[in-house]
Order: structure tokens, then sequence, then C-alpha cells
């Protein structure tokens, strides 16, 4: 009950903008019930805005170990290890997302974009699509689909 209460807190005070006093929150929830799965998510999310990235994997870890099909814990864990110039680790992360996920066009969109960094155009261009059938208006799927058929086609500005 406390843990939920401190959990609550840090929500609030991280959407004020307040992180770091959310971070003392969800620190005490978690002392409070140490398998809290939501807590160690929403703090790894607040030590990723502050650049923590390796304390925020550890708790996207923990996260996932308690409850495995957190698809945005995925997707997180996908976007840091992208950033760290990891797309094996990255790709592996957003499958899993958009398994536990189908509709998140995020996801699609981080798996498709990863893929074609790596050359994968085909299944790139699959999940590229597929998030812009959920998501019609979103530009980066549109931009990272056009820089992969124009990969798939060895040309530029083909339209989608």
């Amino acid at each position: 009950r406390h843990a939920a209460t401190h959990n609550n807190l840090g929500v609030v005070l991280e959407e004020l903008g307040q992180v770091d006093e959310a971070i003392s929150h969800y620190r005490a929830a978690l002392r409070s019930e140490p398998d809290f799965a939501d807590a160690h998510y929403n703090l790894a999310n607040v030590l990723r805005s502050k650049g923590r990235l390796n304390d925020a994997i550890a708790q996207y870890r923990e996260a996932l170990r308690l409850e495995p099909d957190l698809g945005e814990a995925h997707n997180n864990l996908g976007e840091i290890f992208g950033s760290q110039g990891k797309p094996k680790e990255a790709i592996a992360e957003f499958r899993q997302a958009v398994r536990i996920n189908p509709n998140s066009a995020e996801a699609h969109n981080n798996l498709g974009a990863s893929l074609g960094s790596l050359g994968e155009v085909d299944e790139a261009i699959t999940h590229l699509r597929r998030a812009l059938q959920l998501q019609p208006d979103n530009v980066r799927a549109r931009e990272n689909l056009k820089i992969a058929l124009a990969k798939a086609t060895g040309s530029r500005g083909i339209q989608p």
C-alpha cells in the first residue's frame, strides 16, 4: 500500500519535472516492495531521462524479470541499446516489444529502423509499413520507410 502511494507520487512529481524527488519516491516504493515491477519501470524511465543509462538498463531488466510482458520496457531498452551503437541487442528488444504489443507503431518503427541500419531492408520495410498502417501520421516511420525503400532499390526519393 505504501509502495503504491510512493510510486504514484513519483509519477506525479515526474510529470511536474521534479525528477530527483520522483526518484526518491520510486526508491521508497521499492524499499517497501522490492518486487514492484511498475516502480522499477518508472525508476528506469527517470534514470534514462537523466542520462543514467546503465542504471536504467538494470531497472528495466529487473522490471522485466518480474513482469516479462512489459512491452514498453523492451522498447525502451531497445532504444538505449540503439543509442549505444548495439543494434543487435536493440533488435532483440524491439522484437520482444512487437511480440508483446503487435499494435505498437513505435515498436514497429524502432524495429524497422534498426533492421534497416543493418541492411535487413525487406524485413525493415514490412515493419515500417505496419507502423504506418497503425499510425498513418507517424513522420519518423515515413522517413525510415523512405530510407529503407531507397536502400532496397538503390535509388533516392521513392514514395512509400
